[in-house]
């Protein structure tokens, strides 16, 4: 079994768990992928912490191409 190539990463964050779900709904349409788990992530800001979920998504290199034909034996 070949492995995919990953081809680009980002990642969504929102402190609204639903709101964090639409975006990566969008991001899927889009042709990213979940990688792994949703996470829950504190940061911290101005001295004041903050609660975030996160999400990492991925593109993934397209299908390999078709083998090239072989001509038919004359």
């Amino acid at each position: 079994m070949q492995t995919k190539q990953i081809t680009d990463y980002t990642i969504a964050t929102d402190d609204n768990e639903t709101v964090l779900a639409a975006a990566v709904r969008e991001k899927i349409k889009e042709g990213w992928q979940p990688l792994g788990p949703c996470q829950y992530a504190q940061s911290e800001s101005e001295g004041e912490k903050n609660w975030e979920y996160v999400q990492t998504l991925v593109k993934y290199e397209d299908a390999a191409p078709a083998p090239e034909s072989v001509p038919a034996a004359a």
